[in-house]
């Protein structure tokens, strides 16, 4: 059980240590030190302040460490899986079992094999959330002050908004949690549902933006903070806060009724007026800034693939998707996939693919490589594919010293597109989706403003042959595909953008809009250390039929023999 204020203080003292901006003799070692103990001197607060962010990074896919040291393990590598952005047969991170059709659920029981992973998360983002509460508390003493009134309100913002940052990846991630209020104490916060949390979540991002639009915000927020080269405007800092809002929004939902119900004018609203570029990151492991997914994704096929179960829908041949659909799933064989898609590489043998494969070429915009047939690592049958996703490649190269897009503006767009698509404005929606997918490092057709909602969307000489996405036709019975309606196509665009950026999306996304395969659990439950520790069972989650399983896919992903 988390006891707040205990664990803040901890926390406090470390990164105060760490940061080398306090001597560290002055800490007082007490079991319970208040927060005007800790946090004693202007420059701490604005230190701690300017690590907020970096905490809430760190509680999702910043920290992940593949040597196996139990205070970095994570289920992020598990998410992946679940969301078909990557598939993998190694246990490490649990993501065998998250990756395995029939989908099983997570085991919970007390010493189950990926004990650590299922804290880890869950613990860190409840302590980085209460971490920002203490530079809360702190600025509430009317007698304190960092040093002017414009340092303080931006502090009390930033705070705000890794609170709700913190806050709500915890409630994308698991069923239930604890909502951080500052001056909880030494209290024992009650365990409430995701929405709750993310509520709670939405409110301090508002307040976050609220601060920062007022007229006392007359500073930039340091690039420090936000791992960015350079200071962050006011007006840019509202942006990513109000793409963050969109996305928690959107991404809360665990079943398709859950996103139909999403305010999705507010969505709209948020999005529009969020991010007009990448939120990019850079990144410094040893700054505290990292990706360390990267260390495994680009080890071997034995840790990364790309299953054809969603790449697949860009092959344009007309038999090669087809075919592996209509196959039994542990009977298929991957394929070559020809796609107009600049994302993927060109050719028509695997040789001509993979010369068209390199680190340099994932640079240019094209996403995905054709591996060497010697790499390849055979899986089940449905996992088993030729195909790596390359975009970081470089950015491995440099031992993760770089830039890596936490956040795109495609993704954003995507979530304003959706919500036009919802309210019925199908062609606002349509010009957000061509303003990606008509890219020239992407090169699709653009998608005619007046076409109709069920409408599949057309290739370049507005026929059906080289449509893309191509998704399994449920007519048919998933087993032929036919082109995706302009709700898949914004899909495809928000998958391949945010495909190994940001936090587990595919997955998020997914369950939201009811793609994932059949049973997949839709989110963690509490881990039974902490409800251990609260004294109520804990429970296991997800599995075909059982709570919190995904019901039968739009694509008709895991049932079955599909």
């Amino acid at each position: 059980m988390i006891r707040f204020q205990r664990a803040t203080s901890s926390l406090l003292a470390g990164a105060l240590l760490l940061g080398a901006c306090s001597d560290p003799l002055e800490v007082e070692n007490t079991n319970n030190p208040n927060i005007a103990t800790v946090l004693r001197t202007p420059r701490d607060v604005e230190t701690l302040t300017g690590r907020l962010y970096q905490g809430a990074h760190q509680a999702t896919v910043g920290g992940l460490n593949v040597t196996g040291t139990p205070n970095n393990n994570s289920i992020y590598p598990a998410m992946l899986t679940m969301g078909l952005e990557n598939v993998s047969q190694l246990n490490n991170f649990g993501m065998g079992p998250r990756s395995s059709i029939p989908r099983q659920f997570i085991d919970n029981a007390r010493g189950n094999s990926f004990q650590i992973e299922h804290l880890r998360n869950f613990q860190r983002g409840q302590i980085a959330a209460q971490t920002a509460t203490a530079v809360m508390e702190r600025l509430a003493d009317t007698s304190f002050t960092i040093g002017s009134a414009a340092q303080n309100v931006r502090a009390k913002s930033f705070a705000h908004f890794a609170l709700g940052v913190s806050l709500g990846n915890v409630a994308l991630t698991y069923d239930s949690a604890a909502i951080v209020r500052p001056f909880i104490g030494d209290s024992v916060a009650p365990l409430v549902g995701y929405q709750e949390v993310m509520n709670s979540a939405l409110a301090n991002l508002d307040t976050a933006q609220t601060l920062a639009g007022g007229a006392s915000f007359t500073l930039t927020i340091p690039g420090a903070w936000l791992a960015q080269s350079a200071n962050v405007t006011a007006a840019n800092y509202v942006r990513i806060i109000r793409s963050y809002k969109a996305r928690f929004r959107a991404q809360v939902a665990r079943t398709p009724a859950e996103r139909a119900a999403v305010a999705w004018p507010t969505v709209i609203a948020d999005a529009t007026n969020g991010l007009t570029s990448d939120f990019t990151l850079q990144l410094t492991p040893a700054g505290g800034w990292d990706y360390g997914w990267l260390t495994a994704h680009y080890s071997s096929a034995t840790w990364h693939g790309m299953t054809p179960y969603i790449i697949g829908m860009a092959d344009t041949t007309a038999t090669r998707f087809d075919t592996w659909l209509a196959t039994p799933r542990d009977s298929r064989v991957p394929f070559l996939i020809n796609t107009p898609d600049g994302r993927f590489p060109k050719g028509d043998t695997r040789a001509a693919q993979l010369a068209n494969s390199s680190p340099a070429a994932a640079v240019a915009g094209q996403y995905f490589g054709n591996r060497p047939a010697g790499e390849d690592q055979l899986g089940a049958a449905w996992q088993n594919n030729f195909y790596d996703h390359l975009r970081w490649r470089t950015l491995f190269n440099a031992q993760r010293v770089g830039a890596w897009v936490t956040f795109s503006k495609v993704e954003n767009d995507m979530y304003a597109a959706e919500g036009h698509i919802r309210t019925g404005d199908i062609p606002a929606a349509v010009a957000l989706i061509n303003a990606a997918r008509t890219q020239a490092r992407v090169g699709l057709p653009a998608i005619p403003a007046t076409i109709a909602r069920t409408a599949g969307v057309p290739d370049a000489a507005g026929g059906s042959a080289g449509c893309v996405p191509r998704v399994p036709d449920p007519a048919q019975g998933f087993v032929v595909s036919k082109c995706g309606d302009v709700f898949e196509a914004m899909k495809w665009e928000s998958r391949m953008e945010s495909a190994y950026s940001s936090y587990a999306a595919w997955y998020l996304n997914g369950r939201g809009w009811g793609d994932l395969p059949e049973g997949t659990p839709v989110h963690y439950p509490v881990p039974f250390q902490e409800a251990d520790a609260r004294l109520i069972g804990s429970k296991n989650l997800g599995g075909i039929g059982q709570p919190g399983g995904a019901g039968p896919s739009t694509y008709g992903y895991g049932t079955g023999n599909r």
